[in-house]
């Protein structure tokens, strides 16, 4: 909600930071249930939901690299609709 009150390209620039730590870390657990699910027995029943994950881990990459190329106000856009789910 901090993105309607009309932030600077500082506070901007601070919350794409944060989005980029929160994907990284996004990444690492995606990364860690894939790792054990290749142990477990029944992996196979977990497939889709991995594929699902490593999607969205993509998608929140791909979102933070569009948000470091575009500028204060693009971001801020960019940002919304996509913490807001909208496609």
């Amino acid at each position: 909600d901090r993105l309607a009150t009309g932030l600077g390209g500082d506070e901007i620039a601070i919350d794409v930071d944060r989005v980029e730590a929160a994907a990284f870390e996004f990444e690492r657990r995606v990364a860690s249930a894939r790792d054990a699910a290749a142990r477990c027995t029944e992996r196979a029943r977990f497939a889709g939901e991995l594929q699902r994950l490593e999607g969205r881990s993509r998608e929140l990459t791909a979102c933070v690299q569009s948000l470091r190329r575009a500028g204060p106000t693009a971001s801020t856009g960019r940002l919304d609709v996509f913490l807001r789910g909208a496609k």
